[in-house]
């Protein structure tokens, strides 16, 4: 399946397949059909998606200078934005664990957000680093980030539940 942009990042959930299109944003795709996956929904873009996490209602999109777009997937035909918070450089990664979403911001290092309430998110806490942060992991009480510069950064991390 072609989609209007660059597909940069996805998250696949059961039959359905939430992509980070570049300029053309969140497209939703049903894939229960995988010889003929069809586009069901779509959340345009105010910058590039280049990222996207998915939990049961929401999706999170690291969305370049935007910063974190919070979505509501509840419908998946017609996804909508809830809440956003602006990130100092440009979002290019995000992963979700618990109430906290990591997002992977460029020259700024990676923020820690509070997404406990969706429509409000905050952020709480940064890692500076060295050079541009692409990408995060979290597993079990670390974060995992890949820095241009620095390469693997592994950091400790709190519980991330509320």
């Amino acid at each position: 399946m072609e989609t209007p942009d660059y597909a940069y990042g996805l998250f696949v959930s059961g039959d359905a397949v939430f992509m980070a299109d570049g300029m053309s944003g969140l497209r939703v795709v049903d894939a229960s059909d995988v010889t003929a996956p069809k586009e069901i929904g779509v959340l345009d873009a105010s910058s590039a998606a280049w990222d996207v996490w998915v939990t049961e209602s929401h999706a999170y999109l690291a969305h370049g200078f935007a910063g974190l777009r919070i979505v509501d997937i509840s419908d998946r035909s017609a996804p909508k934005e809830v809440g956003s918070v602006a990130t100092p450089d440009y979002a290019h990664g995000v992963l979700v664990a618990g109430n906290v979403a990591f997002v992977a911001d460029w020259d700024s290092g990676l923020l820690v957000m509070d997404i406990f309430d969706p429509t409000s998110p905050c952020e709480v806490a940064g890692l500076a680093t060295p050079g541009m942060v692409s990408g995060v992991h979290v597993g079990g009480n670390y974060a995992y980030v890949a820095d241009w510069d620095g390469g693997l950064l592994i950091a400790r991390i709190g519980d991330t539940r509320a």
